[in-house]
């Protein structure tokens, strides 16, 4: 079986770069522009790929930006030139497909020639970011925030490196996550709209991304003349769940696997996956599997496999992926995922204040014991994370000390994708532009800088505010880290860590923040959007006794005007409701006093 991406069985290669060995010790790099011109000339191979062609674009654009030199575009039926840039395997500088996979790369110089040539779709495309990123300067913070440095002349130590991802799958969700240009710069590869000249993406059936099983075996079509086919929960039959186990279940599932699979060719995977919340059969044929593996689990895990081998024959690079979550996390005995079938474990109920391989909640042991289990079993695993508070989209949530030592411990223990769950509903989530920013990096590797990843950020995306976005991280996350304190997806604004004297020295930070970025009308919008998880606890908590009328009525309007700005439509996850039904419920509670 051929998974959509060569087999991670190598981990990263090392993110260095060392002199190439060709040149010798005293080699020089290239000198790719001089005071604003520039004799080099890129390079494509004649038949390039869509991306190899975006490739090509993006350098040529973004050299001009930094320096003003434009540098042509031909292809490698042209007589060669002596200062050439060659992507992909032009003048037949073929890269190693076996060494680089599906998007790694290679970055050399050699005699004046820079070569950057990566795996096919992706890889060249990703070389030329990284090439724009490490050596020229280039960051793309956010959509609306990018530095693009200006430099007349563009100078390049020698470069013999390369570089792949540890994670074959690679999805922060979040609104601007979804944006293509923000996450192929980044090396994001799943949740944009990935053009094929972006690279494609990781591309799940449309409308089969999770909790799938109702729309394999549509009650709507199915029940009422065979309730046979769903639960047995406690004698009865609902629509909670699938029999996972009836014969006519599974054959009516994989024939619509088929079918979405025939539509849409582009997909890589389809999600074959429990329904949200409980429910499950507990006929005696599904008891009988749970029984035997020790587990919810063997059912799922049995129907999931039926179905990736009925799919296998006609769709060899397809994956089918189904859920370990809620009921179903703990893994099965003995029983293995089929080589096509993806494991999504989530960590759902863990802490996200403390790392996940030393927290001492019982969730967070539970999660390491599960993916201890789910590693002995396939090492085709893939992590469902979540990093934003359901209940309060706009609270604070300080995991952003965690992000690293999770990635790690995930990439040590057989995880090959990962899904960072945030706000999917609107711009809530308190410091998301952040969070994504740092996923990106993590993601594509897990030992990256990440303070100077952060650091880099805070001053590009919020500019002279920046030291106190630092400051107020650093107090978050303090508080968060105190002993006995876990942070939940569905903590109060009344929780622990969320006490009214750092709500008053956030508070502080933030008027500090606002006068220091007065100047600059997007980095004084980044951080009033940023101020309203702070101001969203101070108006859920307020109390009698509290602020007075006049000074509440004024943090209620600054709220609304911030939230209207940033683009905030609702404050939870379910039920919903508008920043102004909030604030409406707030001031309500308030006259009534």
């Amino acid at each position: 079986m051929r998974s959509f991406f060569p087999w991670l069985s190598v981990f990263a290669l090392a993110l260095s770069a060392c002199v190439s060995p060709s040149p010798g010790p005293g080699a020089a790099g290239v000198e790719l522009a001089t005071s604003g011109r520039s004799a080099y000339v890129i390079v494509l191979p004649a038949k390039a790929a869509q991306a190899e062609r975006h490739a090509a674009e993006e350098l040529q654009r973004y050299v001009a930006d930094i320096s003003g030199a434009r540098l042509p575009i031909v292809d490698d039926a042209t007589p060669a030139a002596a200062c050439e840039i060659r992507l992909g395997a032009a003048r037949g500088a073929a890269p190693d497909a076996a060494a680089l996979g599906a998007e790694g790369f290679r970055l050399r110089t050699q005699s004046g020639t820079l070569t950057i040539a990566g795996g096919s779709p992706r890889g060249t495309l990703y070389g030329v970011y990284a090439l724009l990123e490490e050596q020229l300067g280039c960051r793309w913070f956010a959509p609306d925030a990018a530095r693009i440095p200006h430099q007349a002349t563009l100078r390049l130590p020698a470069l013999d490196r390369s570089d792949r991802p540890r994670f074959e799958y690679r999805e922060p969700q979040g609104v601007f996550g979804r944006d293509a240009g923000w996450a192929a710069r980044n090396r994001v590869n799943s949740g944009a709209p990935l053009s094929a000249a972006e690279g494609g993406a990781v591309r799940y059936v449309p409308g089969y991304f999770v909790h799938t099983a109702g729309k394999l075996v549509p009650p709507s079509v199915w029940f009422a003349g065979h309730p046979e086919y769903y639960a047995l929960v406690k004698g009865v039959r609902k629509t909670s769940q699938l029999c996972l186990t009836h014969p006519q279940v599974r054959a009516i599932a994989l024939e619509e696997a088929r079918r979405q699979l025939r539509q849409h060719p582009e997909s890589d995977v389809i999600s074959v996956s429990q329904n949200d919340g409980g429910g499950w059969c507990q006929c005696p044929a599904c008891q009988a599997v749970v029984d035997r593996e020790g587990s919810q689990a063997g059912p799922v895990l049995e129907f999931a496999n039926f179905i990736a081998a009925g799919l296998r024959e006609e769709f060899p690079s397809k994956a089918v992926d189904t859920l370990a979550y809620y009921y179903s996390e703990k893994p099965s005995k003995s029983l293995r995922p089929l080589p096509n079938v993806i494991v999504r474990l989530c960590s759902y109920g863990c802490c996200s204040s403390h790392p996940l391989d030393t927290c001492d909640s019982a969730e967070s042991k539970r999660f390491r014991d599960n993916l201890a289990g789910w590693n002995n079993l396939t090492h085709r695993i893939w992590i469902w994370d979540y990093t934003v508070n359901y209940a309060h989209f706009l609270q604070p949530f300080p995991n952003l000390e965690t992000l690293q030592p999770n990635m790690r411990y995930f990439a040590a223990h057989g995880v090959s994708g990962v899904f960072e769950e945030g706000d999917y509903m609107n711009n809530g989530g308190e410091l998301q532009e952040l969070r994504l920013y740092l996923l990106a990096k993590l993601l594509w590797n897990p030992d990256c800088d990440v303070a100077a990843a952060q650091a880099d950020f805070l001053a590009g995306y919020y500019g002279a505010a920046a030291p106190d976005l630092a400051a107020y991280v650093r107090l978050t996350h303090a508080a968060a880290a105190a002993p006995g304190i876990h942070v939940g997806l569905y903590d109060p604004p009344t929780a622990r860590y969320l006490t009214p004297e750092v709500c008053t020295k956030a508070e502080v930070l933030f008027d500090r923040a606002e006068a220091a970025a007065s100047g600059n009308p997007d980095c004084l919008r980044h951080v009033r959007a940023a101020r309203l998880g702070v101001d969203y606890v101070l108006l859920a908590t307020w109390k009698p006794g509290g602020l007075p009328k006049p000074e509440l009525d004024r943090l209620a309007a600054r709220f609304l005007s911030n939230a209207g700005a940033a683009g905030v439509k609702t404050v939870h996850e379910s039920p919903r409701m508008t920043p102004a039904e909030f604030v409406g419920k707030v001031l309500k509670r308030a006259a009534a006093q």
